[in-house]
């Protein structure tokens, strides 16, 4: 599938089901790049999203079907470094990039990649 950046409105519209968030847009969004410095940070950036206010990132990992928290930022800028709290090892990782919109909006889009060594 081709990666998707999702938008949604901050305050849901009052309603039931699928009508409550009628306003929600996607759009194609490429372009997440990421380079291991060493084994204990990560370097992201990503294409900056129109009208940002924040971005906030999560690189996580699954173990035993629970999501485990490696690092995280928030900031203003289309880049971060995360310190991981543990050495990087083969494993599949998934990032989590996500902030909020001047007009109201937030956004949100996933990936993963696999370390193989």
């Amino acid at each position: 599938s081709k990666p998707t950046m999702q938008f949604f409105a901050q305050q849901s519209q009052p309603g039931i089901g699928f009508f409550a968030n009628t306003r929600q847009t996607s759009i194609p969004f490429e372009g997440v790049s990421l380079t291991i410095n060493n084994d204990e940070e990560i370097a992201f950036s990503w294409p900056a999203i129109e009208n940002a206010r924040n971005y906030r990132l999560k690189l996580q990992v699954f173990r035993n079907g629970e999501a485990v928290v490696l690092g995280r930022y928030a900031g203003e800028e289309p880049s971060a470094v995360i310190k991981l709290s543990e050495p990087a090892g083969r494993q599949r990782y998934e990032w989590v990039l996500s902030g909020d919109t001047i007009d109201k909006r937030s956004f949100q889009t996933t990936g993963g990649f696999v370390i193989v060594q």
